[in-house]
């Protein structure tokens, strides 16, 4: 969890007490518990995540929609690439077909690691 606080606080979690998330985490008082389940209602909203957007179709419809925006003419799905070139002017994907794709701008959906050792001209 400490990374995923540290992000999200953008502070060293263990140097963090109560005041912190004071503003952040709901208090839990027994008493509000037990009348919400004895009325059978939910608690109410509360905090900066009580009540947000969420895509109609999930996240995943947010990646759809920016596919469906894209030139159909240059996008490439299931493509092995063997090397992403990013020298001024010659900048190009190189498929394990032997391909290469000229490209100003690259949006690419392949994991970070694999991306990275892609690129033999950094």
């Amino acid at each position: 969890m400490a990374p995923y606080n540290s992000k999200v606080w953008a502070h060293p979690p263990h140097e963090m007490n109560s005041i912190w998330v004071g503003e952040r985490v709901a208090t839990i008082r027994f008493e509000d518990i037990l009348s919400n389940v004895i009325q059978r209602k939910d608690a109410p909203a509360w905090g900066p995540n009580a009540q947000f957007r969420y895509p109609m179709n999930g996240t995943g419809h947010i990646w759809e929609k920016i596919f469906s925006e894209l030139p159909k003419e240059n996008t490439r799905l299931n493509a092995r690439v063997a090397a992403v070139r990013t020298k001024k002017g010659a900048k190009a994907l190189e498929l394990a077909d032997g391909t290469k794709v000229p490209f100003d701008g690259l949006l690419s959906t392949m994991p970070l690691p694999l991306l990275l050792r892609s690129l033999p001209d950094e």
